[in-house]
This record gives C-alpha cells, sequence and structure tokens, in this order.
C-alpha cells in the first residue's frame, strides 16, 4: 500500500539553537501509521525519530552548519510486504530572511 509522509515542523532556525522538526506519516487511506523511523536530513545533518499512535515523528536537532538555505528532506523506508516508502522535501533557511 502506498504512504505519504508530510513534514510539518519549522522551516527556519539558527546556527547552535535547537530546532524542531517533525513529519506525519499516513497509509494511503489516510490512517496513520506508528512506531516507523522516520529520518530527517538538513544539509549535512541528519536526525531520526519514531512516529507515534498518531502518526507524527518529533525531535529536535541543534544545526552546526554556517547560515544559509539547505535541503531539507524527511523519509521513511516503509514496510516490506505492507507499506512503500515516501519522502519529501523543502528548503530550511538557517538564519536567513
Amino acid at each position: 500500500m502506498a504512504s505519504t509522509i508530510t513534514y510539518t515542523g519549522g522551516l527556519k532556525g539558527a546556527p547552535n539553537k535547537a530546532t524542531a522538526v517533525s513529519a506525519k506519516v499516513t497509509d494511503a487511506l489516510g490512517r496513520p501509521l506508528g512506531g516507523y523511523l522516520v529520518t530527517f536530513v538538513i544539509g549535512s545533518q541528519t536526525v531520526t525519530a519514531t512516529t507515534n499512535g498518531s502518526g507524527i515523528a518529533a525531535t529536535q536537532v541543534v544545526l552546526n552548519q554556517k547560515p544559509g538555505f539547505y535541503p531539507l528532506t524527511a523519509s521513511w523506508a516503509g514496510d516490506p510486504g505492507k507499506y512503500l516508502g515516501a519522502s519529501t522535501s523543502a528548503q530550511f533557511s538557517l538564519n536567513k530572511k
């Protein structure tokens, strides 16, 4: 079955400050998928979180990169035989207007 991941965290942050990242994982029928690992990548940094019963994976990352615009990706690998993996991307602004 297909799945969808939607990034629900912020898209702005400051160097060396905790930044909240989160995403929601649902199946093709819109049902939340709990207990799955989601990987967040911002520039060269990676952090992971596990989805809760509402399908939401949330954590914080302290970004130690230089100010600028970085690609942000949230993805999950899926569950072989049950769900296809999915990913989404956005642009993250690290201390830039």
